[in-house]
């Protein structure tokens, strides 16, 4: 009798978390939509990114410019 309560138990967990894990994923067509609106802005941001650091890159190299000369001047 425990043997069977225990198997129907485990059963009904399996089948709980195989609805929990379908019921999770993005299956609709705007999910996707909205994934792809995301990376986008995503890919924006990134682009933005590496312009800032481009700029500071070139900050950089006229300060150590910069430092030479007020070296060399005194």
């Amino acid at each position: 009798m425990l043997k069977k309560m225990l198997i129907g138990f485990a059963i009904s967990i399996a089948v709980i978390c195989a609805l929990i894990m379908l019921t999770n994923r993005p299956i609709n067509a705007q999910a996707q939509t909205e994934n792809l609106e995301v990376l986008k802005r995503l890919d924006q941001v990134l682009a933005d990114q590496k312009a800032i650091l481009d700029g500071i890159e070139a900050l950089k190299q006229e300060i150590y410019i910069i430092k030479i000369r007020v070296t060399q001047q005194q």
